[in-house]
């Protein structure tokens, strides 16, 4: 659904649909691993950006998928940090404010683990997340811009 047509997305049952899909995300959101929430705040930030303005997800689901992904920070990936980073950079929604601020921490510990599209993925998130209305994001602090350059320079020769 992510990346349905326009055409898909004006059509009426589309919104009824995607208001039950996010009611079982809200539901089902304890039994989600850091990839499941990840991929779904993916998703969600993706149907932001295609549709702009004209859709909005629902703060229940966005709360849930917050309180998720803090409960499970110590688990999460590089992956998974940058692509629940980037989605929320796209979604501008204020209850995703906790899970932004955790990730940003998180960030530097996942480093070591991860591979160069991983750390390239993490440079788009950042750069994404400065780009972002001020009122929802965070400033990123200079210490995980220090530590992803880093990790980028020690592999520079595999990039």
């Amino acid at each position: 659904l992510a990346r349905a047509p326009t055409s898909i997305v004006q059509q009426p049952n589309f919104d009824l649909s995607m208001r039950a899909l996010q009611a079982r995300i809200s539901a089902l959101t304890d039994e989600f691993d850091t990839q499941g929430v990840a991929s779904v705040l993916h998703s969600l930030g993706t149907l932001r950006t295609n549709q702009g303005a004209t859709w909005a997800p629902r703060k229940q689901t966005l709360k849930a998928l917050a309180t998720k992904g803090i409960q499970a920070m110590h688990n999460f990936t590089a992956r998974d940090v940058a692509n629940s980073l980037w989605a929320c950079a796209r979604l501008l929604h204020e209850s995703l404010r906790p899970l932004n601020k955790r990730l940003l921490d998180h960030l530097p510990l996942v480093l070591a683990s991860a591979n160069e599209q991983e750390i390239a993925s993490c440079f788009w998130a950042l750069a994404t997340l400065q780009s972002a209305e001020p009122a929802c994001s965070h400033e990123v602090p200079p210490h995980v811009y220090n530590e992803l350059r880093n990790a980028a320079l020690s592999r520079v020769d595999s990039f």
